[in-house]
């Protein structure tokens, strides 16, 4: 995201994919941060919630009644999600120097778990207990990570949705969320790929009892040889597949599925230098 002041009374928006085509554009009123005109209504309205919760922690956040010119550049196709509005809120917070934790609890809601990787330079291990935010850096980079593949499986999720819909299931228990940190620390530490595929599992088994779904491997690829771990928003987005098969077999099996948006872990996976 890059901004910058210009002549105009207002905000000028604009949002480029990533093939620099613009996809969203809106002018917001320095005054209430509303949109004056935009191309899309809805995300106009996300932008001016954020702008809003920025002010509320920094009142002196654009008082100074300049107009300012922002644009945002996605470097990945935007139906993947890949964190975007996390990235979004990231990028706005560090512009009115406020806490993006913060503002994100103020708007969107949500772990802030996305907010901690959207300003991480490589893996981190995250926590929240009692309202107290823990990111330490990790060193995770596996030997086996020639055998896992990310998926795109076709179905964009709403993160905001996913977690208003966790919030109101509540179907988990102070065991679930240890459990599942034990098993996050196990995932850290796995050294070969067998281990690994018992912890995905083990993990899915978990997140299927408490949002009472069934696992994607389950529903979508009870015959793939490997496991697959449902990431993001769970059911949708990306998946992770853990295989012994090499990548020509992952390859022609999603593609055989209708899914050709796949990559290995070094394509994807942002390695603490």
């Amino acid at each position: 995201m890059s901004v910058t002041e210009n002549s105009s009374s207002e905000i000028k928006w604009s949002s480029l994919d990533h093939k620099d085509e613009l996809w969203f554009s809106a002018s917001f009123s320095l005054y209430d941060f509303k949109a004056t005109e935009t191309t899309d209504e809805e995300i106009a309205a996300r932008i001016t919630k954020l702008l809003k919760g920025c002010a509320r922690q920094d009142s002196e956040f654009l008082s100074q009644w300049k107009g300012q010119k922002v644009e945002t550049k996605l470097e990945f196709d935007r139906k993947w999600g890949l964190g975007t509005s996390s990235t979004l809120v990231y990028c706005i917070a560090e512009w009115a120097d406020v806490n993006p934790y913060q503002l994100l609890m103020d708007t969107f809601g949500g772990s802030g778990y996305d907010i901690a990787c959207a300003g991480a330079d490589g893996p981190v291990l995250y926590s929240l207990r009692d309202y107290a935010i823990s990111v330490e850096e990790s060193l995770f980079y596996p030997s086996f990570r020639n055998n896992l593949f990310f998926i795109y499986s076709g179905r964009k999720q709403n993160s905001q949705a996913a977690v208003k819909d966790f919030q109101r299931l509540k179907n988990f228990s102070t065991k679930d969320i240890d459990t599942a940190s034990e098993l996050t620390e196990s995932f850290e530490k796995c050294t070969n790929l067998h281990d690994f595929k018992k912890l995905i599992t083990e993990h899915e088994l978990l997140i299927s009892k408490i949002l009472k779904t069934s696992p994607m491997k389950n529903e979508y690829f009870h015959d793939f040889e490997g496991e697959i771990k449902s990431l993001g928003a769970w059911g949708g987005d990306f998946i992770l597949a853990a295989t012994e098969s090499d990548k020509k077999y992952v390859t022609e099996y999603f593609t055989g599925k209708g899914l050709t948006d796949f990559f290995s872990y070094d394509d994807l996976i942002l390695k603490r230098k």
